[in-house]
């Protein structure tokens, strides 16, 4: 990856290109297996979360038909 000879700017340019074509696509795959699984639990956990707060809010407020209305 290092180069051997002194680089000019347009060098440095074709280098970097070249680094990242090799490099990107690899980068690319890693962060999609890490990212994908954890975006869908944060999504399915964040549903559970809202889901199971209403059901509580509609117990408690049929038990107190005085308490304040959280969800409309």
């Amino acid at each position: 990856m290092i180069p051997s000879r002194p680089l000019d700017l347009g060098g440095i340019i074709n280098e970097t290109i070249r680094i990242i074509k090799l490099t990107y696509w690899r980068a690319a795959i890693v962060l999609l297996v890490f990212l994908i699984p954890g975006l869908i639990l944060i999504n399915v956990g964040v549903d559970e979360i809202i889901d199971e707060s209403q059901g509580l809010v509609t117990k408690f407020t049929t038990i107190s038909p005085d308490a304040p209305t959280l969800f409309s």
